[in-house]
């Protein structure tokens, strides 16, 4: 008797075939083949601060090389929750709802393996930051696209509205966004806030570029809006600010019931932020003089 052909189970997983390096990868690496200027990648070429600089070598020669707590050391979840406090009159009690993570990416990627499940719909706003689409959907989580209207990237309330279904459990909001420059108005989170609570949704905001607004614009957190609290996930770092993106130092502050689920997930992830780099940011932090913020736009 014939026997079934036998199949080989040696595969890629159904995931794999779809997954393509980012776009901002991928013309960082034609751009140094061609050793042309890189504008497509967030590469900082304004100076690490001193403070921040001397403070992560001391720390490798004090010793502090080993594993942290998993969710960073107590020194740098302090300094988030006092910056959240003076930025954003936001209290984060920093044992129970500060994560720091391996860059706000790392976070995101914690939070979303928390808070969602397969098959869930996540509402994003285009243009989109691609890091963020390609996450929801490496978690078998359905981005769904609203498009901001031209010239200005204005929230469009109604499509908004339209994009909610059944399915949805979130909404993910970068502000000041990645690659448009928008700034979420003051009315335009207002109308977002009302329908994470009218259907109970989540709202991750990814926070990067805070420091980086113009034109008069002011940086609102949807955090700070009433009845926001609870359901926002706030996602940062500090790449950005203290010119560090290959120390791959974020966090997360988000409502206590949230984060030890994020903590679990990061620190199946990545175990823990580098240690000594931790110490580096919370000298930043404690040290920097508010005009230091003031002035990042500028330089």
């Amino acid at each position: 008797m014939a026997t079934a052909p036998i199949t080989s189970r040696l595969a890629l997983s159904h995931l794999a075939p779809g997954a393509l390096q980012s776009e901002i990868r991928a013309m960082s690496v034609a751009c140094d083949q061609m050793g042309g200027i890189n504008l497509a990648q967030g590469v900082c070429d304004t100076p690490v601060p001193q403070v921040v600089e001397e403070a992560a070598i001391q720390a490798i020669r004090d010793g502090h090389n080993i594993y942290t707590r998993l969710d960073g050391i107590a020194r740098l979840r302090n300094a988030i929750s006092a910056k959240q406090e003076r930025d954003y009159a936001l209290k984060y009690n920093p044992e129970t709802e500060v994560l720091v993570s391996s860059g706000a990416t790392g976070g995101f990627h914690a939070a979303c393996m928390a808070l969602l499940n397969p098959g869930d719909e996540v509402v994003l706003f285009e243009p989109f930051y691609g890091y963020h689409v390609s996450t929801l959907r490496s978690l078998r989580v359905s981005p769904v696209f609203v498009p901001l209207a031209e010239p200005n990237f204005a929230l469009d309330t109604d499509a908004f509205r339209a994009a909610i279904t059944p399915k949805t459990r979130a909404i993910v909001i970068n502000t000041p966004a990645n690659p448009s420059g928008k700034i979420f108005s003051l009315a335009e989170l207002e109308v977002i806030a009302e329908v994470a609570q009218a259907h109970d949704l989540f709202v991750f905001t990814d926070e990067i570029y805070e420091y980086f607004v113009y034109d008069g614009q002011r940086h609102v957190s949807p955090a700070t809006l009433p009845g926001m609290r609870e359901r926002t996930i706030v996602l940062s770092g500090f790449s950005k600010t203290f010119s560090v993106t290959g120390w791959r130092l974020g966090y997360v502050t988000a409502d206590a019931r949230w984060l030890p689920a994020m903590n679990y997930f990061h620190d199946l992830t990545y175990v823990c932020a580098p240690s000594a780099l931790q110490h580096g940011v919370a000298a930043g932090l404690e040290q920097l003089p508010p005009s230091f913020y003031t002035q990042l736009a500028a330089d």
